[in-house]
């Protein structure tokens, strides 16, 4: 019962709209507005208070409180009262607003610089009305005033969105880099079936091509993805809700740039170097497996500390086989 009140409440907002329109005299609009700017806190206030809010009443209200701003906005926009740039940018941040929810960017309910911005709304409309009945001020200093007025509201307006996206573009922001550097600039998801194998396709390449640049710039790089993968082997493992993704490949990746310390620069000792390293992570001989499972490390460092082992070993096998082809 009570939350029927309520709607009835923000739902006679709407129902003035036609008396506004039929009979549009400045006394009946100077009541009608101030009973909307009035019904719209007594809705609220009352929802609260009876903790009796439901997610219809607060899109109802969010509607209801559109629509007649938008009817206000027009017809004081047709007195000269309002100005069109001040529709425009007022609307263009609802139209923001409501990407914000469909795309999950901004919650539903409104923060509190939303509501004076409401609050703020009404009291002009109602102001503006009042002073086209009560001539309290000259018109020159209505017009000033609507001006400052709008301003306000505008910059409360575009604060209040900002500060209701903020957080939710930080973590979208957040996932982003995860899932860009965590996947290898996304070369793990080339071949879905087989991410280690195709973020190592694409790297490889990258590393053979760059091996000679300087010895300190490949211990800053190979330190910088070290720390990166510890920053976010975390975040990106909530992210697809897995223990141990595969579709994480920064620590092939870290792995592969141990090859830069191999003192060969020819392609296809850098070919076998892939293919060794690829056998050694996919089966996990000569202890890998075991340290992979080892519970006396943190998760991150056993997801690359077992790459780590698979390079370490491949780098054996291309120095034994260089040495007794040599012989």
């Amino acid at each position: 019962m009570n939350r029927l009140i309520i709607n009835s409440i923000t739902f006679s907002r709407l129902l003035l709209l036609p008396f506004f329109y039929f009979f549009p005299t400045p006394f009946f609009l100077f009541l009608g507005a101030t009973w909307c700017g009035i019904s719209d806190f007594l809705d609220g206030y009352l929802a609260k208070r009876l903790k009796c809010s439901s997610p219809f009443g607060v899109k109802l209200d969010q509607t209801a409180d559109k629509i007649v701003a938008l009817y206000f906005f027009i017809e004081l926009f047709t007195r000269g009262q309002i100005a069109s740039w001040f529709i425009v940018l007022f609307f263009l941040r609802e139209g923001l607003i409501l990407a914000g929810r469909i795309n999950g960017l901004n919650n539903i309910t409104s923060n509190i610089w939303g509501k004076i911005k409401t609050v703020l709304v009404y009291v002009l409309i109602a102001a503006l009305y009042c002073n086209n009945y009560f001539q309290i001020i000259t018109e020159d200093q209505a017009k000033w005033t609507s001006i400052v007025f709008q301003v306000f509201i505008l910059t409360i307006s575009f604060y209040s969105y900002y500060i209701s996206i903020k957080t939710a573009i930080k973590i979208k922001l957040n996932q982003l880099f995860t899932n860009i550097f965590g996947s290898s600039l996304y070369t793990a998801y080339i071949f879905k079936s087989m991410p280690g194998t195709s973020s190592s396709l694409f790297v490889f390449p990258i590393f053979y091509y760059f091996q000679d640049i300087h010895f300190e710039s490949k211990i800053a790089i190979i330190g910088l993805l070290t720390l990166l993968h510890y920053l976010i082997y975390a975040n990106f493992s909530n992210q697809v809700q897995k223990e141990d993704p595969g579709e994480y490949t920064l620590d092939e990746t870290i792995a592969i740039a141990f090859c830069w310390f191999i003192p060969f620069h020819s392609l296809q000792i850098w070919i076998l170097c892939f293919i060794l390293f690829r056998f050694f992570d996919i089966v996990k001989p000569f202890g890998i497996k075991v340290f992979e499972k080892s519970p006396n490390f943190g998760k991150a460092t056993r997801v690359l500390g077992d790459d780590l082992l698979a390079i370490f070993y491949t780098l054996i096998m291309i120095h034994a086989i260089e040495f007794f082809v040599a012989i």
